[in-house]
């Protein structure tokens, strides 16, 4: 099972999901941010707001956080997105249900891989919250 410090690495390393490169330079900044973990990134199962790592039976499904240093549309999306949270509006939000969605068809798959697999999600502010959106799921909350 991932130990907290582990979760907080991979959550962190989400935020190397940069826009400006190419997915094989944000995957392997990822794999560096977490060498020490044992966990390895998924690409099959990675996209530019949704990182999944694996390490035996163990899956962490992270997302990403409020990134000050992607495009300012981005920016300025999630700082929106971190106001509705403030004001307890986010729940709804368009990102929450989008990155849901993501979150169940990842699970699926790997359930469908390997249905012994022990999964678990991550996030760090923005992150945090829309994980936590997705674990209301039915789905994702029985799996």
């Amino acid at each position: 099972m991932p130990s907290t410090s582990e979760l907080a690495k991979m959550a962190d390393a989400t935020y190397h999901q940069n826009a400006t490169s190419t997915k094989a330079d944000r995957l392997d900044k990822q794999n560096k941010a977490v060498k020490d973990t044992g966990y390895n990134v998924m690409p099959e199962h990675t996209s530019k707001d949704i990182s999944t790592f694996n390490k035996d039976n163990y899956y962490v499904i992270s997302h990403k956080g409020t990134d000050l240093s992607s495009k300012k549309k981005n920016v300025f999306q999630d700082l929106k997105n971190d106001f509705n949270i403030l004001v307890g509006k986010d729940s709804h939000s368009a990102k929450t249900k989008k990155r849901t969605k993501k979150t169940k068809k990842i699970i699926k798959n790997i359930k469908k891989e390997n249905p012994e697999a022990e999964i678990h999600l991550t996030g760090h502010s923005l992150g945090a919250t829309t994980a936590y959106g997705a674990t209301q799921d039915k789905y994702i909350t029985n799996n």
